[in-house]
């Protein structure tokens, strides 16, 4: 019988290139480049270049963007596809979106109570506070005095015109996740997205982004929320049967978000997560400094690689000593047996649904020191190791 094979994107959220971080700002997209290794499917790298309170220009996002791609294929990392927020053609795809969301009625512009920042970082409705997406950006979030965090100033009631998304009749849905313990939160997740307000325009946005946010709804003109447009990444996999969004553990809830608005578009599509720990880098001195370019001018990018997946602890948190370069540099090289150790194609529908939780056995920490210890030592390996061996060498 012949094996069913499905289309199968593996996915970032749309990243935010910022250069003077440490390596542990690229373990998103490293997970997802060895998970799409594992899975056989076809690897998204969108980036997020356009913000409300941040000046843009276009010649300097075509930097950033050519830096940050530069930067993935030093990684080791080749997408098949990229994504910009400032194409022209996603811009046309949003405003097809509002439309559809015109439509279908559930669009309404309202006049309502937000808590507002002068910066404009802040908007939200006022009793929408203590949620989970907000914890970065006020202080004092239980208090009687918010602050934004960017400008240090007072949160004040504000009354404004927005468009509203409905939420009321929209679809309800599994996501599976990995690992499962997650299952709950994302689960809570999805059924408190009918129960609030989700505004998806905003008051303060700056000169140059206008033309790229702005939509006009009941003969009136609005600027999106730059968070809602991103969010619309998805809306162009209409061609695919599964989508796995890789995503860091405090950034879960923008991934069901972007699933959540996804299924209202595109509800064909089978969705899940795979969310890896935040990992952070430490030395002799603490919080390890130097940025990833500058690591790739030290290191080698398996070396690289390989002390990303000692990181994989599949919890929520995960802290390592950066001087394991050292030993991974004298005990990983890439042996000739490679050259013919590929993983196998792996696109069946009960490899999807199941394949992140074999994937997270298959690549993890323990794992992953086990092979830098049998290799330093020269003992023999197994076919899995050469093909794990091979993914991290990349």
């Amino acid at each position: 019988m012949q094996e069913d094979k499905r289309t199968v994107v593996v996915t970032t959220l749309p990243v935010t290139p910022k250069f003077n971080r440490g390596l542990g700002s690229f373990t998103t997209v490293f997970v997802a480049d060895m998970f799409n290794r594992w899975v056989g499917g076809r690897l998204f790298t969108p980036v997020n270049l356009i913000s409300r309170i941040k000046k843009y220009r276009r010649s300097e996002a075509d930097v950033d963007s050519a830096r940050y791609y530069d930067i993935l294929m030093k990684l080791g990392i080749v997408p098949v596809r990229t994504w910009r927020d400032d194409d022209p053609d996603f811009q046309e795809r949003i405003k097809s979106i509002i439309e559809f969301f015109r439509v279908e009625g559930i669009l309404t512009p309202r006049c309502i109570s937000l808590l507002s920042c002068p910066c404009g970082a802040i908007e939200i409705p006022s009793d929408h506070l203590l949620t989970l997406y907000n914890s970065k950006l006020v202080e004092n979030l239980s208090g009687q005095n918010p602050v934004c965090r960017k400008c240090s100033n007072s949160l004040k009631e504000v009354q404004m015109m927005v468009i509203k998304l409905d939420t009321s009749a929209v679809y309800e849905r599994e996501l599976s996740c990995t690992p499962s313990f997650w299952e709950k939160e994302v689960r809570n997740l999805f059924a408190g997205f009918p129960k609030k307000e989700i505004i998806i325009s905003k008051r303060a946005v700056i000169e140059e982004t206008k033309e790229l946010l702005g939509v006009t709804f009941s003969e009136e003109t609005y600027y999106l929320d730059p968070v809602f447009r991103w969010s619309q990444f998805l809306s162009g996999l209409d061609d695919v049967d599964d989508v796995v969004i890789v995503t860091g553990s405090r950034t879960v809830p923008y991934a069901v978000l972007s699933v959540w608005y996804a299924g209202i578009i595109s509800p064909r599509i089978n969705f899940s997560l795979l969310v890896h720990p935040s990992i952070t880098f430490k030395d002799d001195k603490g919080t390890m400094r130097a940025t990833t370019e500058e690591l790739l001018d030290r290191y080698s990018r398996g070396e690289i690689r390989t002390l990303l997946g000692v990181g994989m602890t599949w919890g929520k948190e995960s802290i390592i000593d950066s001087s394991l370069l050292y030993l991974i540099g004298h005990s990983i090289a890439p042996p000739k047996l490679l050259l013919n150790s590929e993983l196998p194609e792996k696109r069946s529908k009960d490899l999807i649904l199941s394949g992140s939780r074999s994937f997270i056995r298959w690549f993890n920490t323990k794992k992953v020191k086990e092979l830098i210890t049998r290799v330093r030592r020269g003992h023999q390996i197994t076919q899995s190791d050469l093909q794990l061996l091979s993914a991290l060498l990349a």
